[in-house]
């Protein structure tokens, strides 16, 4: 009788560390399980993008190579896009924005879904000064290509004073140092424009759309 209720006891036992075993799988299972569907959702997180990044200026003598370097790097920086296009591709789609009745192609609009256009519409400098105060006025417009929706339209204005002879003592080179300072705080606040917008409720990218087609021909295959 006593080995009987020993044996039934080592049973009873048995069955529950068993219990306990598999609750415990259950567990690391489910957890696993949890980051492996965080781990998918970070890995199909796409930026909006490709940016088409157009730069130029109102009139022939309004230089802006040094505002779209630094309007590049800015944007490249901070993130926000997948990828940005300074090339001449952007110009091929602004046309079909500005014209009434037409869109830009599916292909065209793969190609850069969202087109960045900063204008430098003014540049003030003094002809002579120990301290250069220049002043810059540059409009930023940010559209989505494939209806032609303007999402941004600022037009942001930008001064910046030099130290006393900074760019040396001829003046054009003070100028010039000028109108680099005031490019730079021009895109500071032209970025603040951009970071704000909030991008996830836009429509699914081209980029994704794209991915999702080569995945389900990939398994019809």
């Amino acid at each position: 009788m006593g080995k009987n209720r020993r044996l039934l006891l080592s049973i009873i036992a048995g069955s529950a560390l068993l219990g306990c075993s598999m609750a415990m799988a259950s567990d690391t299972v489910d957890v696993a399980e949890s980051m492996a569907a965080e781990n998918l959702t970070a890995s199909i997180d796409v930026k909006p993008g490709p940016l088409g990044l157009i730069v130029n200026g109102a009139s022939s003598g309004i230089k802006t190579d040094y505002l779209e370097q630094s309007a590049l790097a800015a944007i490249e920086a901070s993130g926000i896009f997948s990828s940005i296009d300074n090339s001449k591709a952007a110009e091929v789609i602004m046309p079909m924005i500005g014209a009434k009745g037409v869109f830009p192609g599916a292909a065209l609009s793969g190609d850069a879904p969202y087109v960045l256009k900063i204008r430098v519409i003014k540049v003030d400098a003094p002809s002579f000064a120990i301290r250069m105060t220049v002043g810059m006025k540059v409009v930023w417009t940010l559209y989505r290509t494939i209806d032609k929706a303007t999402l941004l339209h600022e037009v942001i204005s930008s001064t910046y004073t030099g130290a006393a002879f900074e760019g040396g003592l001829i003046g054009a080179n003070r100028v010039r140092a000028g109108t680099e300072g005031a490019a730079r705080e021009n895109v500071r606040l032209g970025m603040e424009f951009l970071e704000a917008m909030d991008f996830e409720q836009e429509p699914l990218g081209f980029e994704q759309e794209a991915l999702g087609t080569e995945q389900e021909s990939g398994n019809s295959e």
